[in-house]
């Protein structure tokens, strides 16, 4: 199947799906959005355990986890619980909060990176000194920042956070910058799986879907959640 071909598979692949699912797909970019916003307020409510709360759950949980096993904090109670299970303790060491964070990934739903991401959140809480205020900071640095390349750049200082998360985090918030974003993720790289385009870079598949999400109306936010929930479907219209 040549790369032209494809793009017009998978954009008649997309609209099949929409039609298919429409009345659910409503529901979900509902849900989601709700979810973003709640993001947004907790930058007020909580700002000293935004960043760290998005590197730990928004990253480190859901990396190399299966999303569907994850208890991954949703509501405003939740991300206020997250914070309290694991913010930095005055009186505990490195190695006690590696360990604390370990069980909290572990008993969140994440196993197979636990040992790795314990280490990456500790280190970056020692690069803070251990002190919530130095994360305050972190935040009005990503607030004050005014475009895509300035916040990917911030998050990929981070250990443990590559490209794609560096695109993803922002984008579960809705932030404006990257509303024409896609994240090239395993289930996305599954889609194409076997077609000619496998051998595409992540950003030609990032433009690939982009134009077929176009193409059905959707902009990048919409074209990446559409086809991660859905990637099944996509992929059998994709090979009929």
């Amino acid at each position: 199947m040549r790369k032209n071909n494809i793009k017009l598979s998978l954009q008649k692949a997309i609209a099949h799906v929409l039609i298919e699912n429409g009345a659910y797909w409503k529901t979900k970019l509902k849900q989601l959005s709700v979810e973003a916003k709640t993001l947004q307020e907790l930058q007020k409510e909580l700002p000293e355990g935004w960043v760290p709360l998005r590197i730990a759950a928004s990253c480190y949980l859901t990396q190399g986890a299966k999303v569907d096993n994850l208890n991954f904090p949703r509501k405003k109670e939740e991300w206020m619980e997250a914070w309290q299970e694991i913010k930095p303790r005055s009186d505990e060491t490195k190695a006690q909060l590696t360990k604390r964070f370990k069980v909290w990934l572990k008993a969140r739903g994440n196993h197979h990176y636990a040992e790795k991401f314990s280490g990456y959140y500790t280190e970056y809480w020692a690069e803070r000194e251990f002190d919530p205020k130095n994360s305050i900071k972190d935040l009005k640095r990503l607030q004050k920042a005014e475009d895509r390349a300035t916040i990917e750049c911030f998050w990929q200082k981070i250990k443990g956070i590559g490209v794609q998360y560096a695109k993803n985090i922002p984008m579960d918030e809705k932030n404006k910058h990257f509303k024409d974003c896609i994240k090239v993720d395993s289930r996305l790289k599954g889609i194409l799986k076997g077609t000619a385009a496998e051998q595409l870079s992540d950003a030609e598949k990032e433009q690939l879907y982009l134009e077929a999400g176009r193409a059905n109306g959707l902009n990048g936010w919409e074209t990446d959640r559409l086809c991660f929930y859905f990637s099944k479907q996509i992929k059998q219209h994709l090979n009929k």
